[in-house]
């Protein structure tokens, strides 16, 4: 048959001008749209907001008392969005973007996260796309705490626009990642680098210096994960680790990691953050990860010996880490030092880890 219309509020050109809309429907109305397998579209000229049916369903049920589903798309001036330093705006404007369920006595409800995601499209009208590189164009969200995170999105020059699909709503700006780093021109790893660095996952040490042979740091380590996964880097109440108090940079993104079980301290409620990290620990972080993911190797695989057999160190692997270690390298995504050389209890270079997360990310399937 043929597909079903989307329930759409499209917003009226008399007022284009307003920067603030919002709809709002009965929880009945919208719950008779989510069990049609129908979407709430809020359109406006510039932006769209899709709220697909197991995400609509998910804003009635956010609260015991909901009798109301509202969708709002707010515009924001440029000059008033603070992006990071290596971006542009693309569109003149960005857009602030929520649903919630509304409680007879004015609360707004909505679930942390929206089970299915929700499709954002903005119109490219007026933009000129010639001078663009499509590769460095991508769609940006602002967390609570004011910092930017990756969202991506991909152009439909067909229909003149970007849409990008986020399990999460706020402030979102579509923008061309201007950012590059001097020291890796030639590089093996530039390609995963720059990747990795319009994507929000790694930083420079510079404006324009990577460092690429530089050491990497277990907190460092930490963060790349959690922000290449997308995981949100909420704090706990109390620090988690003795070393890593209120305050310290990588708080977040390494007790991110321990909740979803990435990563252990180092024994005596201590996480050795500065550290660098041994291409070991990066191991056993990658299998936990695949672990999580359901694309670990199953119980029947060669042993870590038959596996690791090849490099004339694998015997220096620390008996913990050796599974972790021959997974690596069967998933084709741990590569040796060189072909002879493991090297597990080395540290980790900046290069590799970024060649690591790339290789990973791709594996997920998320580029």
């Amino acid at each position: 048959g043929l597909a079903q219309a989307d329930l759409t509020v499209q917003v009226p050109e008399t007022m284009a001008g307003v920067d603030q809309v919002s709809a709002v429907l009965p929880a009945e109305a919208a719950k008779e749209a989510a069990e049609a397998k129908l979407a709430l579209v809020l359109k406006r000229d510039d932006v769209a907001l899709k709220i697909p049916p197991r995400s609509l369903k998910a804003l009635i049920e956010a609260g015991p008392e909901v009798a109301q589903v509202e969708v709002s798309a707010g515009r924001v001036e440029a000059e008033k969005v603070e992006l990071f330093d290596a971006a542009r705006l693309v569109t003149p404007k960005a857009f602030d973007l929520e649903a919630c369920g509304l409680t007879p006595d004015g609360r707004r409800e909505k679930p942390e996260t929206f089970p299915e995601d929700l499709v954002i499209t903005f119109a490219l009208e007026g933009v000129d796309l010639e001078g663009l590189d499509p590769s460095r164009l991508a769609v940006y969200r602002q967390r609570g705490e004011g910092d930017w995170e990756f969202v991506g999105g991909h152009l439909d020059p067909d229909t003149r626009s970007f849409v990008c699909p986020s399990p999460r709503l706020s402030l979102f700006a579509l923008a061309e990642f201007t950012g590059t780093f001097r020291d890796v021109e030639g590089h093996r790893a530039r390609e995963a680098i720059e990747l990795l660095a319009r994507r929000l996952v790694v930083r420079g040490v510079a404006a324009d210096r990577f460092a690429p042979e530089e050491t990497v740091t277990r907190a460092q380590f930490a963060a790349f994960l959690v922000r290449a996964l997308g995981m949100e880097e909420r704090p706990a109440v109390r620090p988690v680790f003795q070393d890593l108090p209120d305050g310290h940079w990588a708080r977040g993104p390494v007790e991110a990691a321990y909740r979803a079980g990435l990563v252990l301290g180092s024994g005596g409620g201590r996480f050795e953050p500065e550290r660098p990290i041994t291409r070991e620990e990066v191991a056993a972080l990658l299998a936990r990860v695949l672990n999580q993911y359901g694309l670990a190797s199953p119980a029947h695989t060669p042993s870590a010996a038959q596996v690791l057999g090849g490099y004339h160190d694998w015997e220096a692997v620390s008996p913990w880490a050796r599974e972790a270690v021959a997974a690596g390298v069967k998933s084709g995504l741990l590569k040796g030092r060189s072909a002879t050389e493991l090297a597990p209890r080395g540290p980790s270079t900046r290069a590799e880890a970024a060649v690591l997360i790339a290789d990973l990310l791709r594996f997920l399937g998320r580029i």
